[in-house]
């Protein structure tokens, strides 16, 4: 491992192409050496829109496939024409297979420098598709970032809808699971839920703010002190990082649905001293720093 190493974390990127391709090049850009991408990558989120032979409308209003297709680019969400009412999860699944494949072939050039994360809006098919294209999926793994380690945990703990949804004991007792066979000194924990009330897990709903983290991903830190804490799931942060401990937890928010990209760039030092004739090695969080190309406008942003 060298002296230095760059970790860029982009989540909740919910099927947007336009994010996807942003996230990209910034990784490329910023000469990170490894890129983790949080949990949530597709959307499961739904637009019907009418269908008339082969036009288009949406509130009686029409719509050219380009503008549909640059909504679809731009939001990931799924657009359904009304003549497939009865098969809309289908239509769903199939686009997603169409994004997850956009995602595969626009990073096979850095293919063994890509971590997936799964989520409660990733369809389970998928984790397969981007295993046979030899993607490296964090989900319930231990994946080596050359001398750190990196454990997935995707599950969401409080929402009542999606796939991987379990109670907040359950995504206890799995990190603990995880994080007990390694160091956690070396150790990067990146968990979809953040931890409560760490700043990184608050936002503003209905005009009042709220905290939506996990009490399981806040104990988990606290008693194995990981050297850093990635996570997503609360797309508009009061904060983007903060420290709990020695630990250092971030979450770089998401603005998916303007196209906007948001990344942390963390760089993270090995220091060695000697002691003796024996060398002890540790691992510091020497800089977090955030990207995003997110502007704020009246009608949009809080």
């Amino acid at each position: 491992m060298p002296d230095r190493i760059k970790i860029a974390f982009s989540t909740d990127i919910h099927g947007s192409r336009e994010v996807f391709s942003k996230v990209l090049t910034n990784f490329k850009k910023n000469s990170a050496n490894y890129l983790v991408l949080g949990a949530d990558l597709f959307s499961n989120e739904i637009m019907v829109v009418e269908k008339n032979g082969n036009e288009y409308f949406i509130d009686g209003r029409p719509i050219s496939i380009s503008k549909l297709n640059a909504i679809k680019n731009k939001t990931g969400i799924n657009v359904v024409p009304s003549n497939l009412k009865d098969e809309v999860m289908k239509s769903v699944y199939e686009q997603q297979k169409e994004n997850a494949m956009f995602f595969i072939e626009r990073s096979k050039d850095i293919a063994d420098k890509v971590v997936w994360s799964f989520g409660h809006t990733d369809p389970e098919g998928l984790e397969k598709i981007f295993s046979e294209y030899g993607m490296k999926v964090g989900n319930g793994t231990i994946i080596e970032l050359e001398n750190l380690t990196l454990i997935t945990l995707g599950e969401a703990s409080n929402t009542e809808t999606g796939i991987r949804v379990v109670p907040d004991y359950t995504l206890y007792n799995r990190g603990k699971e995880m994080l007990s066979k390694v160091d956690p000194q070396n150790c990067i924990l990146n968990s979809h839920m953040p931890p409560l009330q760490s700043g990184i897990d608050e936002t503003r709903k209905d005009g009042k703010k709220v905290n939506l983290g996990s009490k399981a991903i806040l104990d988990l830190i606290k008693e194995f002190r990981p050297l850093l804490g990635l996570h997503g799931h609360v797309h508009e942060p009061i904060k983007n990082s903060e420290k709990i401990g020695d630990t250092f937890v971030v979450n770089p928010g998401s603005y998916y649905t303007e196209g906007f990209f948001t990344m942390s760039i963390i760089e993270i030092e090995r220091e060695r001293k000697s002691i003796g004739s024996f060398y002890q090695t540790s691992y510091k969080v020497k800089k977090v720093n955030h990207l995003t190309d997110y502007r704020w406008e009246p009608a949009f942003g809080v």
